[in-house]
């Protein structure tokens, strides 16, 4: 019998696969991550990941020459190369995971007009193995716009595989965000918001290309910290046990909306309570006003002015309902939910 599953991404993210990486070990399995595209494997070798670079060349090219594998593709709708990976994987077990939550084709990663490519696509996710989708949104879209008719999807929710354990602590005006420094994380709205709110402190640990404007906020307010990017959830932990508050201000920008949240989970787990845009993934994580806060794009300062204004006993009641909301998404809970790949 085979034990061993590939996952083909198209630019690797290997956190997304805790919940299967642990049902894997579980039952004697192995896992091997690569990614497919030319860019990623050029990215890997940019970062200096050379193992993975190597890694995702060998599998890319073996594979065509093996049979009777289980393998997990990661791959954006409307991809154009879905046929050629569906021909060059001809002989295996084939899967899906996805996060996108917009099947209509008007709003796409990859977006088409070729009713041939979406054809294709159609027929690769109607007779897939199995879909393992992120969120409910992502099955609910699927099934409505015709690619499933759901008896082969799993909703399988991202999770994180280190142990947690949230610690009392005092509501204060501490907020933290955590992720990428970028347009569509509406970086540059915090920074107004904390800039007018001296009691509160923001700490924003993350990079990108709006570092330089972040760093010269936490400059010029001493209320703004920023600490840089945090390697690894184990380092983030005691971070965001010192924090009341998780922020996170996504905007929609093109295609791209916020489809899940990892940090939101993690810090949910460590006692953080969360204040989010309403996007998709927030929604199916956070339930406004019990284990956190959502509001309307461009309005999270009232949620921020609320949080701030919440009194202990308030904010404790929330806290334990975040608390207990982020334990269910420890990747040993979560690992069951891929068991259709066994």
């Amino acid at each position: 019998m085979n034990k061993h599953i590939y996952v083909l991404h198209e630019h690797g993210a290997p956190s997304h696969y805790n919940a299967l990486v642990s049902l894997a070990n579980k039952n004697g399995y192995k896992v091997t991550m690569g990614v497919f595209t030319i860019r990623g494997i050029l990215a890997a070798f940019y970062h200096r990941r050379y193992k993975s670079a190597f890694i995702s060349i060998y599998t890319m090219l073996t594979l065509p020459f093996k049979h009777d594998q289980k393998i997990v593709l990661g791959i954006a709708p409307f991809n154009k190369y879905l046929p050629w990976l569906c021909r060059a994987l001809q002989n295996h077990e084939l899967y899906y995971h996805t996060s996108f939550t917009s099947w209509n084709g008007s709003n796409m990663a990859q977006p088409t007009k070729s009713e041939h490519l979406k054809n294709k696509w159609k027929r690769f996710t109607n007779n897939v193995s199995q879909i393992f989708a992120v969120s409910n949104k992502t099955k609910e879209e699927l099934i409505t716009h015709g690619y499933s008719d759901g008896t082969n999807i799993s909703v399988v929710n991202h999770s994180y595989s280190s142990i947690i354990k949230a610690t009392p602590k005092y509501k204060d005006n501490s907020f933290i965000y955590v992720g990428r420094l970028v347009k569509c994380k509406g970086i540059s709205e915090l920074l107004e918001i904390f800039a007018r709110h001296s009691e509160a402190t923001l700490t924003i640990a993350g990079s990108g290309d709006l570092e330089d404007i972040v760093k010269s906020y936490a400059e010029r307010y001493t209320n703004i910290n920023y600490i840089g990017f945090i390697n690894g959830l184990n380092n983030l932990i005691p971070i965001y046990s010192s924090h009341s508050f998780l922020i996170m201000n996504s905007k929609r920008v093109g295609s791209w909306e916020e489809l899940f949240g990892i940090s939101i989970i993690e810090s949910m787990a460590c006692g953080c309570v969360p204040i989010t845009t309403d996007h998709p993934g927030p929604k199916e994580i956070i339930i406004d006003n019990l284990s956190g806060f959502i509001s309307k794009e461009g309005e999270i300062e009232l949620s921020i002015n609320k949080a701030i204004e919440l009194p202990n006993s308030m904010y404790q009641e929330l806290r334990a309902a975040a608390i207990a909301t982020g334990e269910e998404y420890q990747s040993d809970k979560i690992a069951s939910r891929w068991r259709a790949i066994l």
